[in-house]
């Protein structure tokens, strides 16, 4: 018998009430464009269940529901609700384990399971925390040149290093760190243009990659300073 997605919907959708405890949580760590999957820690047999997730200042939205079928044969039954998720979800057989393919990074988030093991008992919850974080190349970082109080006859200058949209829990390191002074994302020199060329190391550590890149203070920050048609653009060396 076809079951009605909007009548899903909105059963489901009734139970969920409160908010979801962190003490619970299992803490996932997914990879852009790999798959991720939730294994639910429930030993009783599953009557049903119904994933959600919740994003900050949205609604709780119920994006799935799966229904073992009565005959050991067939697969678990797999009734999607936002169109984001069709295509990308698979089911074990019995149910207990979910995984979402091709993630990206709007897949970040918290996750709950609603698991009913019999019709006249409260159903039991289990939680989730995805965080989706991409295996970090050269091309994905950026260094721009600040060049502060060049022109006050210091000669200082920063550095400034980013991995755009990827720095969750990301950690930043420069190199050599004896000709400088760093704090994170940005380094300060102090550093005659019309000397010697130094060449600094921008270290972009996440829990999942690695990766580094290498500028020549020269090209990165001498047009900054000595171009007065191009003073007012900040300069990257890709």
């Amino acid at each position: 018998m076809m079951i009605s997605k909007t009548f899903l919907h909105l059963w489901f959708l009734s139970v969920f009430v409160g908010s979801y405890g962190e003490e619970n949580t299992e803490k996932m760590k997914g990879i852009l464009g790999e798959p991720a999957t939730f294994l639910l820690n429930t030993l009783e047999e599953i009557k049903k269940i119904s994933w959600a997730r919740s994003k900050e200042k949205q609604a709780i939205q119920i994006f799935v529901a799966a229904i073992p079928r009565k005959d050991p044969e067939e697969r678990c039954e797999l009734i999607d609700q936002i169109r984001a998720y069709r295509g990308r979800l698979d089911v074990s057989e019995d149910c207990k384990t979910l995984q979402i393919n091709n993630l990206s990074q709007e897949d970040s988030g918290p996750y709950t399971a609603q698991i009913w093991i019999a019709d006249d008992k409260d159903p039991i919850r289990e939680t989730f925390s995805l965080m989706v974080y991409k295996r970090l190349l050269e091309a994905d970082l950026e260094i721009v040149c600040d060049p502060k109080d060049y022109h006050g006859g210091n000669g200082t200058l920063q550095l400034n290093c980013s991995a755009g949209s990827w720095e969750d829990d990301a950690t930043f390191s420069w190199a050599p760190a004896s000709k400088s002074e760093s704090t994170g994302r940005s380094l300060v020199t102090r550093h005659n243009l019309e000397g010697n060329d130094l060449n600094f190391t921008c270290k972009v550590e996440n829990p999942v990659s690695k990766a580094s890149k290498t500028v020549s203070v020269q090209k990165i920050c001498r047009g900054k300073i000595f171009s007065p048609f191009l003073s007012w653009q900040n300069y990257a060396f890709i």
